[in-house]
């Protein structure tokens, strides 16, 4: 994490935002896979109690 925050500070702002962005896709990407898992396994059990 604190290498990311290097980066950010030595980025020109538009590389800065490019960066946010693909971080912040990054974040979305994992919780939307996490929430995928759960909703599988939910899915699971409801119907192979």
């Amino acid at each position: 994490m604190f290498f990311i925050s290097i980066l950010f500070l030595g980025a020109s702002p538009a590389a800065q935002w490019a960066l946010g962005r693909a971080v912040s896709q990054l974040a979305v990407r994992s919780a939307l896979r996490r929430l995928r898992r759960l909703g599988l396994a939910l899915w699971a059990t409801a119907f192979h109690p």
